[in-house]
């Protein structure tokens, strides 16, 4: 784990992402109290990082290791009525 003064953390920003890259956390602090960390992203998937990050980083869920798509083909539009249709007809 790193640490970098706020003030100063732009200046070498590509060699902080580098860092950041390779695995390192790095802490950045103000006036030599940290306010903030940077670590490096897992996965690209907005849905886990929004929703599951809170879960994942209290250690109550374990981040996926494959994309969560499951390779669903997208809906079909088919010619005629829709089953819901044909359903109420048969009803009746």
């Amino acid at each position: 784990m790193f640490t970098a003064e706020a003030g100063t953390f732009g200046d070498e920003f590509i060699r902080h992402l580098d860092l950041v890259r390779n695995g390192h956390d790095i802490l950045i602090a103000e006036s030599g109290k940290i306010i903030a960390r940077i670590i490096k992203e897992e996965t690209q998937d907005p849905f886990v990082n929004q929703a599951l990050w809170p879960l994942i980083s209290e250690g109550l869920v374990i981040s996926p290791t494959r994309p969560l798509d499951k390779g669903i083909p997208a809906t079909l539009e088919l010619p005629g009525k829709p089953v819901s249709e044909m359903v109420t007809e048969d009803r009746r």
